[in-house]
């Protein structure tokens, strides 16, 4: 039986006969709205269907943005917490660091899109992409393939920006190109990770096997016999520098 105010036709006439509310009372406040609209779409009269679609879609989207702000959060909290427990534990207190980056572009308004830190141990500290208001220039992207699509949901590097300064602060960091990895961090972090100690790998193994022009991470791994997979994933290039350090180095 329909009622204007308690059970509505537009919201009663389907023909499974179970009533909208049936079904939306268990959903939140967004979903049980997107349904709401779709049930009675076409059915209440004087409003147009497409409307009806429009109010669907837009409920829709908001529980979308609401759950990707989750994630965000959640995210950084994972990020904090492992940058935390690594700063704790005083038996790390004085490993070095190594640190890569895969970006947005090369120019002076390119951002940070994957950051990945581990020691000289091989502990991974952050592996994570970050999600940026930056275009990622095709450039770029045919690098490291990395999409819009795939860093959506995740941190801005600002978001974690002051604990990464933390966490390098004092410590000597090894980097392939150490100058475009910290003029990366500053661009995305708006800080300036001043209390790094950078040491740029490239000049090194430029120093080491006696060249003029500078080595790829490839070329040096391939002179060193290092295998480096999935180059430009920022955590495989950085256990590769790590690598070419601990050969040359010692």
């Amino acid at each position: 039986m329909t009622h204007p105010v308690h059970s509505p036709r537009h919201y009663t006439s389907h023909p499974s006969g179970i009533e909208c509310i049936d079904i939306t009372r268990h959903m939140n406040f967004n979903l049980g709205n997107a349904v709401k609209y779709l049930w009675r779409n076409g059915l209440k009269d004087g409003q147009p269907a497409i409307q009806d679609l429009q109010k669907a879609i837009w409920y829709i989207q908001d529980e979308i943005d609401r759950m990707e702000r989750v994630t965000v959060q959640q995210r950084i909290n994972e990020i904090v917490y492992d940058i935390d427990n690594y700063l704790a534990d005083e038996s790390k207190a004085d490993k070095m660091l190594f640190l890569d980056t895969e970006t947005t572009g090369l120019g002076d308004k390119a951002q940070v899109i994957q950051l990945a830190i581990i020691d000289e141990d091989g502990d991974t500290i952050v592996n994570t992409l970050l999600d940026t208001d930056s275009l990622i220039t095709p450039e770029a992207y045919r690098v490291h393939r990395i999409s819009k699509e795939h860093i959506k949901g995740y941190p801005h590097f600002r978001h974690i920006a002051s604990m990464v300064n933390n966490l390098l602060n004092g410590r000597y960091v090894g980097m392939y190109n150490a100058e475009f990895d910290m003029r990366m961090l500053r661009q995305s972090g708006g800080m300036g990770f001043k209390g790094a100690i950078p040491v740029c790998v490239m000049q090194k193994a430029k120093e080491h096997f006696g060249e003029e022009k500078w080595l790829s991470l490839a070329d040096a791994c391939k002179r060193l016999d290092i295998e480096l997979d999935n180059a430009h994933d920022a955590f495989a290039d950085a256990w590769a520098t790590a690598e070419v350090y601990e050969r040359i180095v010692g």
